[in-house]
C-alpha cells in the first residue's frame, strides 16, 4: 500500500523502543528540528539556516550556514566555531552594484574580534587583502611576498633563485603614478 504517514503532534521525539531515554530526532513546532546521535545533537535547524555541533562537552556549534546575509538582508554566511567561540566566517554578500554581484568575504578572528581578511570582488574579480601587514605569501615555502606596511609597499624574494621579471613586450617600464617613467628596460638590448 502506498500514501502518507501522518504524525500529529506540537512537539515529537523519535526515540527507540526502550526506556533509554535517547532521541533520534526531535521536532518542535514552529521551531527547530534536531536530528541527535546517541541522543546528541549533531544537525540544528533554525530560522535562517542550520548548525553543525560536535557535542562535545562545550563544543556546541561547529558550523552554522545562515542566509542573514547584510544589513539588507542580501546573501549568506558560513560560520566557523570551535569551543563556542566563533573564529571563522565566510560571507556571500550581494554588492548593491548596478549588476548586483556578490562578494565573497572570509573573517577571521583576532584576540576574539572578527575582521575581513580576504575579499573576492563579484563584479570585477578583484582579490582584496584589506588590512595593512597582512601579506600575500606565493610558493611552497612562501618564498614571494606582496605586502602594503601601512606606509610602503614591498615585493620580498625570500627563497632560492632569482626574482625575474619577463615580457614578450618591447620593455618593462617602473613607472610613478600619473605615468612619469622612473626606469625603463629594453628587450633585445636596445
Amino acid at each position: 500500500n502506498t500514501g502518507t504517514l501522518l504524525i500529529h503532534s506540537d512537539n515529537l521525539d523519535l526515540r527507540p523502543n526502550t526506556n533509554s531515554g535517547e532521541v533520534y530526532l526531535r521536532c518542535t513546532q514552529n521551531g527547530s528540528v534536531e536530528l541527535r546521535f546517541d541522543s546528541v545533537k549533531k544537525l540544528e535547524t533554525t530560522s535562517t539556516g542550520i548548525k553543525i555541533s560536535s557535542g562535545g562537552q562545550g563544543l556546541d556549534e561547529m558550523l552554522r550556514l545562515d542566509a542573514g546575509g547584510n544589513s539588507n538582508g542580501h546573501g549568506s554566511k558560513i560560520s566557523f566555531s570551535r569551543a563556542g567561540d566563533l573564529r571563522a566566517e565566510i560571507n556571500a554578500v550581494k554588492a548593491e552594484t548596478a549588476n548586483n554581484e556578490t562578494d565573497l568575504v572570509f573573517r577571521t578572528t583576532d584576540n576574539g574580534s572578527l575582521y575581513d581578511a580576504l575579499k573576492i570582488i563579484g563584479d570585477t574579480g578583484n582579490i582584496q587583502i584589506p588590512n595593512d601587514n597582512a601579506i600575500l605569501q606565493l610558493g611552497a615555502s612562501q618564498d614571494l611576498a606582496l605586502y602594503h606596511d601601512g606606509s610602503n609597499s614591498h615585493i620580498l624574494d625570500n627563497g632560492t633563485g632569482d626574482l625575474r621579471l619577463t615580457t614578450n613586450g618591447a620593455k618593462i617600464d617602473f613607472q610613478k603614478i600619473g605615468g612619469e617613467v622612473l626606469a625603463r628596460f629594453y628587450t633585445d638590448g636596445a
